[in-house]
Parts: C-alpha cells; structure tokens; sequence
C-alpha cells in the first residue's frame, strides 16, 4: 500500500456532497468540490472529500467564476468558525465567572464596592 493510498482512506467522505447536487454554471464535480470546500477550506482535502483531481480544481480556477465561488464558499466556512469559536469564548468566559463567584466571593464584593467608590 503506497503513502498516497493509506491518505485516501483516512479521509473521511463530504457530508453534504450529494452527486445529485449543482450548483448552477458549475458541474457536477465541480459542484462537489465546493460542498467539500465549504467544510474544509483546504483544496487537497476537499478534492479528497469531493472524489476529484486536485489538479483539475486548480485548473478550474482559470475560471473567474469558480475563484469567487471558491471565496464565496470558504468565506461561509470562516464566518461559521468565528460564529463557533465566539460561542465557544462567550461559554468559557461564563463559566469562569461562576468558578469566580463561588470560590471567591469575597473577592468580588470587595472589588464591586472599590470600583463604586471609584465612579462617585
């Protein structure tokens, strides 16, 4: 079994690759490529996802339309991170302020009353 074998099967299939699925001024497998793209903005892995040639997406990208839809795609994927990734923070930053307040609640009445004293 060669190194590029063993790649192809740790890559796991597109969720939302669909052969039935087209995206308008696109092919199928182009299509394919850019429901893969969206769920990993990484043209190796997405061409892995989406069953193509990643050779054939680069030469896909000559195509000014298929660049903005490849931008389109991975934008989608990077704004749907941040809405994550900012859940995430908001999450953590709530538990700590539980973790705060019951292990140290002193702590927090002693800075709200300084703070108090600081504003009037």
């Amino acid at each position: 079994m060669t190194g590029d074998s063993a790649m192809n099967q740790s890559v796991p299939n597109c969720d939302t690759c669909d052969n039935r699925i087209t995206i308008p001024n696109f092919s199928a497998k182009q299509s394919r490529f850019l429901l893969a793209y969206r769920q990993d903005p990484v043209i190796l892995r997405a061409a892995e996802m989406a069953g193509v040639n990643r050779c054939s997406v680069y030469r896909w990208q000559l195509r000014p339309d298929f660049t903005a839809a490849m931008k389109k795609a991975s934008d989608e994927h990077f704004a749907a991170h941040l809405v994550k990734y900012r859940a995430e923070q908001e999450a953590k930053r709530i538990r700590r302020e539980q973790r705060e307040r019951e292990l140290r609640p002193a702590k927090l009445e002693n800075l709200a009353r300084t703070r108090a004293r600081k504003r009037g």
